[in-house]
């Protein structure tokens, strides 16, 4: 800062005067706003506080690039407030009584760098903030959609559970039906045995009828050629009278 402002002078600040008064106004004014700034600091830890541990450790990373020394924009020179003039910065007005108020070499509290500085690292705070709450914004809406589609998963889940109970149960029952086929494929397995035995005695017996019938015929055309033979014999017999019977040879035996 090229200006150097004197206690015993007043300087005039545009149209207005900074009088030696205004020092303590001033000096309060900073100690406001480090209390606002420590607030502030206080709020965004609190803020963060929710957050995953990725970006715990990103804060963490943030926070030491902020102890260590930023980078000060120059070429650009803050304009003094005066008491009358109060800024958002600067509520109270001014420095305390008995230090100066000037800035030599740009070093002091109206200096251009301690001034932007502090503007620099509230901005870096704030846009910190907000890209980390819309990045906490992504992750909670990616986070719900996975919820829904894990709550789909389990619904299908679910679905596919209900569906093999009723196929077990569809199972048990065929289980019970192909259970009572083959009790009754084992009854019938053993009438058939049965039926195949009655059948092969009866063939047996069948084979013997049929001998003992040959046989019969064979006794029934023997008997009918002894009555042919009998009948021709009695017919001779009755044409050659009784009293050649009597007083002649006897006929031979059939027999």
């Amino acid at each position: 800062m090229a200006e150097v402002f004197s206690s015993n002078s007043p300087c005039m600040l545009g149209k207005r005067v900074l009088s030696p008064h205004s020092h303590g106004t001033l000096m309060g004014g900073q100690l406001d706003f480090s209390s606002k700034k420590r607030r502030l600091a206080q709020g965004l830890d609190q803020g963060s506080f929710d957050r995953s541990e990725s970006y715990q450790q990103q804060q963490q990373q943030q926070q030491q690039q902020q102890r260590s020394p930023s980078p000060v924009r120059t070429g650009k020179r803050a304009r003094p407030l005066s008491p009358l003039q109060p800024s958002a910065h600067f509520p109270s007005g001014g420095p305390a009584a008995g230090e100066p108020a000037s800035s030599h070499g740009g070093s002091g509290f109206f200096g251009g760098d301690s001034f932007s500085q502090h503007q620099h690292q509230h901005q870096q705070r704030a846009h910190r903030t907000g890209a980390e709450d819309g990045e906490l914004a992504a992750l909670r809406r990616e986070v719900a959609a996975l919820r829904a589609h894990a709550a789909e998963k389990e619904s299908g889940i679910n679905m596919a559970r209900e569906e093999n109970g009723r196929l077990k149960e569809g199972m048990g029952m065929f289980q019970k039906e192909l259970e009572r086929l083959s009790a009754e494929n084992r009854i019938l397995k053993r009438a058939v045995g049965i039926q195949n035995t009655k059948g092969k005695e009866l063939e047996g017996q069948l084979h013997g009828l049929q001998q003992a019938a040959g046989q019969a015929a064979e006794y029934v055309k023997r008997l009918e050629q002894t009555n042919y033979a009998l009948s021709v014999r009695v017919q001779a017999m009755g044409s050659s009278g009784a009293s050649d019977f009597m007083g002649g040879q006897r006929p031979p035996d059939v027999f």
